[in-house]
């Protein structure tokens, strides 16, 4: 700086002594030493002008006239705080809705889980052919089998975990947990450091045999040890066996299971390998189809119990769920966003181009001393940037803040190793939509204030009577938009929360209220026989029934509503069908009924005897008699299921009847209640009793007089007298909480409060925006309201004025956005799967925002008609 202003003073010494010289010499030609130095002056010219030529002859002149642009903004905005601060707010709302939202798509679609080369990694799933409305499952391979895919040319390496469901034994009541034997190559095959330790590793297999370890979860470690960080080289007692502590995995690192352990504690027979692979890099996904697609057809003829008689596979990538779950949820939020960004842009055009207004003076004023258009666009476009870039900054901080509050009020919605974090691609979106923002609604306001009508500002000696007319077109062209965009986005939310609403008041044909949902797994290799497994189940009911405060309780082996029920084919005696019928099947005790509060339309339902011994008799549901006996008459009828079979891979792990898939006779009708979901219709359902078909694990659903979850530590002291060993599982929900962890549940009502919360605020920044622009017009129309006054207007007349001039604005903006969402509805209704198409909505979001606007304008109108009428006058 120091060098600069020593050139500086040179040039103001150089050019003080050409005038002097001019000065001398004009004196020496007989002038007086006025007349001389007015002479002289007028012969050099413009001394300013000089200077400033001279200094772009020097170059960074515009680091100067930058600098100096950036401090006079300053001063200009902190002149006008409320201004400034609601610009800024604008804005700030805007980009950090948008970057919040690129965030979690970023997080959840782009970079979803942390494991190295995820991009590879994929898994194969069957689809069962003869039960095509099934879902797509999982599949297991035998060890040898495993082994053979790990020599597949398209695959780099491969990972299998078994899981199976334990309990933390040696202390007073046993705690359930879930642990997963999984091959040693874990951790190079996902290079996820630990966060305490390490993870398992090769020579785990070679020392199994000799000490048993065990790597803990992130959510275990927290619950069970309290986050203690010395826990590794302690002993954990599992199913009775001691296991040495070497690690605890990050927070983020969620592969399901409680505990780890090392595959190779099993032995070989007993390993049954959920694989997860990584592609060679190149390979297409395609290609390794088609070879493991071939592979996984012969494993198939190995061991048909593990496999449907006819299925078909496929690999699918490690992501392919989520998003086909929330993918186009996230586009639409983030269209939504988009359309907030472009309101808060265009509620700051319309702020500046209303200050602007009133900075006419200012503008003609310079421009008549000599200011070229171009150096005026420059300083309004630098007070803009400088807006914006404040704006963006508290935005940003505000997007990581939005970020982080949706995914830990919705985690369940995403991938549990999903992290949003402000990273490089995230910051630069950021900064590329700060500096398209500052453009955006800065460069319109900037070109129309850059030419100021010179001639009409020095004619006037006060306001004006009325703005002119390309900025009044302007103003309300930028109300117009920015009232159809908040439109658009509040009918996506009426949309949104009335399919929410409708999907939480829908008759589910039975009543969730104070029951609880306990599942109890059984150990391995436990109850073989059928007729001992159905003896502990009773026995266990027994128990909980005797409890005091419980009113019901029934046995669920899989019929757990919303969604319950074994997808089958299945077959009616005497009445053939060229398509194959599907139902659901369920299996359960005869007081599941009378627990879940169903009642029994038509028939009977199987007394004790029946289900003991699991009698051939089943009850339907009203939508499989109304559609498959429409003259009443199903009792009596005959059913079979003839794909429900007995025949799997682990003796023990399934028992029941020999002629699981033989005919069942019809003794009973009960109503419909939900079997498919929230959003689907109900299905057809057939009842039998459970012991015709029993896993290792099942459900009891408990019904109790007051809050079903503090029963819980009763019912597991019952459980717990039958069999001392035998533990409960950790998620015990009650059925109202098994509603609400729902993933249609979820996702549309993530879907419903963030589309309700931008709607939110795109109407308040959209009733900001319609809120200044009538005080400015009030404003600048002062004086006309005062004259119109002074000749005999009615105050009334005056308020028409005011509120005509707006209410045009304001329906053409409301019409325009109302016929662009119907058109946009239907993909909207494609997109998402419970929206609700009513026209109350619409009428709804029009009054709503023909209210808003109104109470937006009445401030500024009651200011027009208490105008004292001889003040303006005498103001103009």
């Amino acid at each position: 700086m120091t060098g600069w202003k020593n050139r500086g003073d040179r040039l103001n010494d150089e050019i003080q002594a050409h005038i002097d010289f001019e000065i001398q010499e004009n004196i020496e030609a007989g002038m007086s030493p006025g007349q001389a130095r007015h002479a002289a002056m007028r012969k050099f010219g413009n001394v300013l002008l000089a200077r400033e030529e001279s200094r772009e002859v020097w170059g960074w002149l515009w680091a100067g006239r930058l600098w100096q642009d950036i401090r006079y903004a300053l001063r200009s905005l902190s002149r006008n705080f409320g201004f400034s601060a609601v610009t800024i707010l604008s804005l700030a709302l805007g980009i950090g809705a948008t970057t919040s939202m690129f965030s979690l798509i970023y997080a959840v679609l782009f970079h979803p889980v942390p494991y190295a080369d995820w991009q590879r990694l994929t898994y194969p799933i069957y689809l069962n052919d003869d039960q095509p409305t099934s879902p797509e499952r999982w599949f297991s391979l035998t060890w040898s089998q495993y082994q053979q895919l790990l020599k597949s040319k398209s695959v780099e390496d491969a990972v299998g975990d078994d899981d199976t469901t334990s309990e933390i034994t040696g202390q007073d009541i046993p705690e359930d947990a879930t642990l997963t034997y999984i091959t040693e190559n874990v951790g190079s095959f996902l290079r996820v450091p630990a966060l305490l330790g390490r993870n398992i590793q090769p020579s785990d297999a070679e020392a199994a045999h000799q000490q048993a370890i065990v790597v803990l979860s992130y959510d275990f470690w927290m619950r069970h040890y309290n986050g203690d960080r010395n826990v590794l080289g302690r002993t954990l007692e599992v199913d009775h066996k001691p296991y040495s502590i070497v690690g605890v995995m990050p927070k983020d690192y969620t592969w399901e299971p409680d505990l780890y352990v090392p595959m190779s504690l099993l032995p070989t027979s007993d390993r049954n390998v959920l694989p997860i692979m990584k592609l060679e890099p190149g390979v297409s996904l395609a290609s390794a189809n088609a070879e493991i697609d071939a592979l996984v057809h012969q494993f198939a003829k190995e061991t048909p119990q593990y496999f449907p008689n006819r299925f078909r596979m496929h690999l699918e990538h490690i992501t392919d769920r989520i998003v086909l779950a929330v993918g186009h949820t996230l586009i639409l939020l983030f269209a939504a966003v988009v359309m907030l960004l472009i309101i808060g842009c265009t509620n700051c055009s319309i702020l500046l181009l209303a200050r602007g207004m009133s900075r006419q003076s200012e503008l003609a004023v310079r421009a008549a001393l000599g200011a070229s258009r171009y150096r005026i666009l420059c300083q309004l476009i630098v007070e803009t940037l400088v807006l914006a870039i404040t704006g963006s900054l508290l935005g940003i901080l505000l997007a990581y803040w939005m970020a982080r509050l949706i995914f830990s009020l919705f985690p369940d919605v995403f991938m549990h190793e999903s992290v949003v974090r402000i990273n490089l691609p995230v910051l630069a979106f950021s900064i590329a939509l700060a500096l398209v923002s500052g453009l955006l609604f800065g460069l319109l306001p900037s070109l129309r204030m850059s030419r100021p009508d010179v001639s009409r500002v020095i004619q006037a000696t006060g306001r004006k009577v009325a703005g002119r007319r390309g900025e009044a077109r302007s103003l309300s062209t930028l109300i117009a938009a920015q009232i159809a965009l908040t439109t658009i986005i509040m009918g996506a939310a009426g949309a949104a929360i009335g399919g929410f609403m409708q999907m939480t008041h829908r008759n589910f044909g039975y009543d969730p209220a104070h029951v609880i949902s306990v599942p109890v797994p059984l150990h391995q290799h436990s109850y073989f026989t059928r007729e001992g497994r159905a003896a502990y189940f009773k026995t266990l009911q027994e128990k909980i029934a005797a409890i005091p405060g419980v009113t019901g309780v029934a046995l669920s082996a899989n019929a757990t509503p919303p969604h319950s029920g074994s997808n089958l084919t299945f077959e009616i005696l005497g009445i053939p069908s060229a398509q194959r019928r599907y139902l659901r099947a369920n299996f359960i005790s005869p007081e599941y009924f009378s627990t879940l509060h169903i009642p029994l339309l038509q028939g009977r339902l199987w007394d004790e005897t029946e289900n003991i011994r699991g009698g051939a008799v089943v009850v339907i549901n009203q939508t499989l008699a109304r559609r498959y006996f429409p003259n009443g008459n199903a009792i009596g009828q005959q059913i079979r299921t003839p794909t429900l079979t007995l025949q799997i891979g682990d003796p023990g792990q399934l028992v029941g009847v020999p002629d699981t898939n033989g005919w069942l006779q019809v003794i009973g009708v009960v109503a419909d209640s939900l079997n498919d979901g929230l959003d689907k219709p109900v299905q057809p359902a057939l009842y039998m009793p459970y012991p015709r078909f029993m896993w290792m694990d099942t459900q009891f659903l408990v019904r109790t007089q007051g809050l079903p979850l503090a029963s819980l530590h009763d019912v597991q002291r019952a459980i717990l007298s039958v069999n001392p060993d035998q533990q409960t599982d950790l998620n015990v929900r009650d059925l109202n909480q098994w509603i609400e962890q729902q993933s249609e549940f979820k996702q549309q009502r993530l879907f419903s409060i963030i589309f309700g919360l931008f709607s939110g605020l795109a109407l308040a920044l959209a009733l900001v925006g319609l809120y200044s622009v009538v005080s400015y017009s009030v404003a600048q129309r002062t004086n006309e309201f005062g004259i119109r006054m002074a000749l005999g207007a009615q105050r009334t007349h005056v308020l028409l004025i005011v509120c005509r001039s707006i209410g045009i604005t304001v329906s053409s903006g409301l019409l325009g956005g109302l016929l662009i969402f119907l058109t946009l509805h239907r993909l909207l209704a494609h997109w998402t799967q419970n929206s609700y198409s009513s026209p109350l909505i619409l009428a709804a979001v029009a009054a709503l925002f023909i209210l808003c606007g109104a109470l937006a304008c009445t401030i500024p109108a009651l200011r027009a008609v208490s105008i004292d009428p001889m003040q303006a006058v005498r103001y103009e």
